[in-house]
């Protein structure tokens, strides 16, 4: 007996089913509808805005007049330096490394080179050629000219230091003509070293004094402050921060100055190294594209939609104005960005939705892509009709449904 009575709720709940998925089937007949997805048209737009920046802790500047105002943190970074130089009383102490080189020429121009011109590797070891000589242009793209020279060690490398054995220099090594833009700088004329090249030696030593350790103290100081900014871009590692990357806003305090050598050493060289704090000024990128976003609010019409910021096209120009006084701190930088916007379907200002849907409706969908290309608002349109056979949008128009990608 139960065993029926379950048999039978079974096939009323099969009915049941089947009568609904009728009704559905006659309600998609009777009632199609169609939901058109609409991609806008997405534009780029560049906008500058003289942003006032103030340390954080201070009161905002010209609050007064509205100004948009953004506070700046600061950081820091420390940084130790090395360097070594030739003591003072160094002299006549080497005997200079010599060797070949063939020179190679990829421009179509011929150059004449004087005597005792310039060698510089990429580590700064410095030679010279001492008779002039003639360089060639190329035979083709593929075979550049070539001119076999003998050179000859300096004294001193790029940063004053003795060179020596170290103007030993391996074979194939790369040499540029110093003072050849077209070699230097462009790398279009460039030298190999035949062979290793033999006989650079340090003879004697000579001995440091205290003004060799003063002297070197002195350069370390003035290359801390000269490579400033690249040294902080190159350490700067705030998330979601931008640097304000002017000179005038870094600090160099020097922390700690080491010699390893001691006035009265024998030695060719003098050593050491300069332990420095740099300061700088920064801002949040969050911090930078709200205040944008509330420019970009405030003169936009209900015809734009601001669809995003690419904070990778963040430009800082150069500082307009520093404030004086109580307000020394304070800066006025133009700052850009590029935005991408679009129509600003929410609102449909134009009314472009209604006017769609009133020519959609009993359109194949191929005739209703056609309609959608006077628009320029609109990028590209897809249609999706149900019951999934039918090809044309339905004539109700209360049946048809737009969403904006």
């Amino acid at each position: 007996m139960q065993k029926t009575e379950y048999i039978r709720y079974a096939v009323r709940a099969i009915e049941y089913l089947f009568i609904g998925g009728i009704l559905y089937l006659i309600y998609l007949f009777i009632w199609p509808s169609a939901t058109i997805a609409i991609e806008p048209t997405y534009t780029l737009q560049d906008i500058i805005y003289n942003f006032r920046y103030y340390p954080k802790k201070s009161t905002p500047f010209n609050t007064e007049h509205n100004q948009l105002s953004i506070a700046y943190q600061t950081g820091s970074i420390t940084h130790t330096l090395s360097m070594k130089q030739s003591v003072a009383n160094l002299a006549n102490t080497q005997q200079h490394a010599r060797g070949s080189i063939t020179l190679y020429n990829t421009t179509s121009i011929p150059y004449e080179i004087i005597a005792n011109s310039t060698f510089i590797t990429d580590d700064g070891l410095l030679f010279k050629a001492p008779k002039a000589f003639k360089i060639p242009p190329r035979v083709s793209k593929q075979t550049p000219g070539q001119v076999v020279l003998n050179l000859i060690a300096k004294n001193t490398d790029i940063q004053e230091n003795s060179m020596g054995e170290r103007g030993n220099i391996k074979k194939d090594t790369k040499l540029y003509i110093k003072n050849l833009n077209s070699s230097y700088l462009l790398k279009n004329i460039y030298a190999k070293a035949n062979k290793d090249f033999h006989g650079g030696k340090t003879l004697s030593k000579g001995s440091v004094s205290q003004s060799d350790i003063d002297k070197l103290h002195k350069k370390l100081l003035t290359q801390t402050t000269k490579k400033a900014k690249d040294t902080i871009k190159e350490n700067f590692r705030i998330p979601d921060a931008v640097l304000l990357h002017f000179d005038e806003l870094f600090t160099v305090t020097p922390q700690k100055f080491t010699a390893k050598q001691k006035a009265g050493d024998k030695s060719s060289f003098v050593e050491g190294n300069i332990t420095v704090t740099y300061t700088f000024p920064y801002v949040t990128k969050t911090d930078i594209i709200e205040q944008f976003q509330s420019y970009i609010k405030a003169r936009s019409s209900d015809v734009e939609k601001l669809v995003d910021i690419q904070t990778q096209s963040l430009i800082l120009h150069k500082i307009k104005a520093v404030g004086t006084g109580d307000t020394a701190n304070q800066l006025i930088i133009p700052t850009a960005v590029t935005t991408i916007q679009s129509y600003n379907f929410d609102s449909d200002p134009h009314g472009i939705l209604g006017a769609l849907k009133k020519v959609a409706t009993g359109k194949n969908i191929n005739d209703f892509k056609k309609l959608i290309k006077k628009y320029p608002e609109i990028n590209t349109a897809s249609v999706k009709i149900n019951p999934f056979w039918l090809s044309q949008i339905p004539t109700t128009k209360s049946r048809v449904f737009f969403t904006i990608k």
